[in-house]
């Protein structure tokens, strides 16, 4: 039993040392709250200022043909989005991408995904290696270098434009 409350408290005491990688900020502009820093797509989920995401996800139906493309090649990718929880052009693209990597089955473990304020900067200078001036940005990186980038919307949709970066057919926007 006291093997068991000290694993339970050694447990309790990691969490609770755990650094968040992101902030909350109120936004004077909007008087609303955004994100800055490293998170996931579990948070913008679970936020519940956050309607637009849930809502977004679930309204999104994607080209499945596209989607069964992707089930096959984007594995071999990496993902950096850059987005503003705050912006518009990020709530109506993210959940459409997340819904998109759900169905495609994409492992969330290779997406990278940095909250901006609105001067395009995360929490702990993350953003600087990517140089993104319009948010949402999703970039596709193939053994760490970059092969494309979708910058603020789409041209197509957001499955067929992740399937012409990985095909080569195209470097969007």
């Amino acid at each position: 039993m006291k093997k068991i409350l000290l694993l339970l408290t050694i447990f309790i005491s990691m969490k609770s040392a755990a650094q968040v990688e992101y902030d909350r900020v109120d936004d004077p502009e909007s008087g609303t709250m955004f994100f800055k820093g490293i998170i996931d797509f579990h948070e913008l989920s679970n936020e519940p200022a956050f309607t637009w995401f849930h809502s977004g996800v679930e309204a999104y139906s994607p080209n499945m043909e596209m989607i069964d493309r992707l089930r096959d090649q984007l594995r071999h990718y990496n993902l950096v989005v850059l987005l503003g929880t705050w912006c518009e052009d990020s709530q109506n693209l993210i959940p459409k991408l997340y819904r998109t990597l759900q169905l495609a089955e994409y492992p969330e473990t290779q997406v990278k995904v940095i909250a901006v304020d609105r001067n395009k900067e995360g929490k702990n200078g993350e953003h600087k290696e990517y140089k993104a001036k319009l948010v949402p940005t999703i970039i596709v990186l193939k053994d760490d270098k970059e092969i494309g980038r979708i910058t603020e919307t789409v041209e197509e949709s957001i499955e067929k434009d992740l399937d012409r970066i990985i095909s080569g057919k195209s470097q969007v926007k």
